[in-house]
């Protein structure tokens, strides 16, 4: 089975926001890593609103299937 998954950066500034909205809205995500400047945050997308919104918003670092 192949799913991908995405990460992001998020600024230090907008990580608690961000990682509140991704924790309540059920989007299956990875541990956070804290990096100097922000936060990478590692989920599967699914159609879901709030992932569009983070792929729009925020710098996609890698795209890339998995096969399990």
């Amino acid at each position: 089975m192949t799913h991908t998954t995405t990460k992001i950066h998020v600024p230090v500034t907008e990580f608690k926001q961000i990682e509140q909205a991704i924790k309540s809205s059920g989007v299956k995500y990875y541990p956070f890593r804290r990096k100097p400047d922000g936060y990478q945050i590692e989920f599967e997308p699914q159609h879901h609103p709030l992932v569009v919104y983070l792929l729009l918003k925020y710098d996609v670092i890698r795209n890339y299937a998995q096969t399990d």
